[in-house]
Parts: C-alpha cells; sequence; structure tokens
C-alpha cells in the first residue's frame, strides 16, 4: 500500500518539475535542462522504490523471522547514490 501511494505520489509530482528545490538557481538558460534532469532521477527514483519494497517483501517470504542485514545497505544504496549523481549533473549543468 505505502509502495503504490509513493508510486502514485512522485507521479504526480512528475506533472510540475517547477515546484522541486534544486541544488542550482534555475534560470532561463538552464530551466529546460534542470527539468529534464529532475524529471528522470523521480523517475529512477519511481523504480527503485518499487524494487525496495519487492526485494524487502521477497526476503520477508522466504526469512520471515528475521531481515538480512545486506537489505540496509541496498536500500541505502539504492537511494544514495542516484541521488549523488543527480545533484553532480545539476551543479555540472549550472
Amino acid at each position: 500500500m505505502l509502495s503504490t501511494l509513493l508510486y502514485i505520489g512522485i507521479g504526480q509530482l512528475l506533472r510540475y518539475p517547477h515546484l522541486l528545490n534544486y541544488p542550482v538557481k534555475i534560470t532561463e538558460q538552464n530551466a529546460l535542462r534542470q527539468y529534464t534532469l529532475s524529471t528522470r532521477f523521480l523517475r529512477y527514483l519511481k523504480m527503485i522504490i518499487v524494487l525496495i519494497f519487492f526485494g524487502v517483501g521477497l526476503n520477508i517470504i522466504i526469512s520471515p523471522e528475521q531481515l538480512q542485514p545486506w537489505v540496509a545497505f541496498v536500500v541505502l544504496g539504492l537511494t544514495i547514490i542516484p541521488l549523488i549523481i543527480f545533484i553532480a549533473a545539476s551543479r555540472r549543468v549550472g
């Protein structure tokens, strides 16, 4: 249920990229590129959220007594690495 709500919420947010926070000032020269980067990032984030919930659900089915410790590292990696890439690309484009 939470995964579905996040998926729908991010999908709605994709319609309004001008409402997001950006690491650089948005000007007429960089607006199209920044909005393209942010919508691409949000689409990746939607996919990552679905994969995380699928993986955690699968882990619970396979091993219901405990969550495997590597799951936390995978979740952190899947969320932080794309964010770092987006911020670096956004600053590079300026």
